[in-house]
């Protein structure tokens, strides 16, 4: 005997991806309609809107792939000289006083 359950559930699954599919494409022509909009009526000199470079799903794709170890060396070696121009900037307005606590 054939287990209907499971036709009613992968029924359910495409119809859920389908929903996914048409609300996705509802952000992509709200966005077109927006940077049309944006360009039609922003002030003279005024830099144009842009439409996405990337698919949301790539951009996401992109924005979450796990780190290669020289990314994630790049990132710490960015973060330490990023704290040390900070340092320096606090020390040259504030003086080579230390913190008092």
């Amino acid at each position: 005997m054939v287990d209907l359950h499971l036709y009613d559930e992968a029924y359910k699954l495409k119809e859920e991806i389908n929903d996914m599919n048409q609300w996705l494409m509802g952000q992509y022509v709200l966005e077109a309609m927006s940077v049309v909009m944006s360009n039609a009526f922003a002030s003279k000199g005024a830099a144009p809107a842009k439409y996405r470079d990337k698919p949301i799903l790539a951009e996401y794709k992109e924005k979450t792939k796990p780190l290669t170890e020289e990314e994630k060396q790049a990132q710490i070696d960015l973060l330490f000289s990023n704290l040390e121009l900070m340092k320096q900037n606090f020390e040259r307005t504030h003086g080579d006083k230390k913190c008092q606590t």
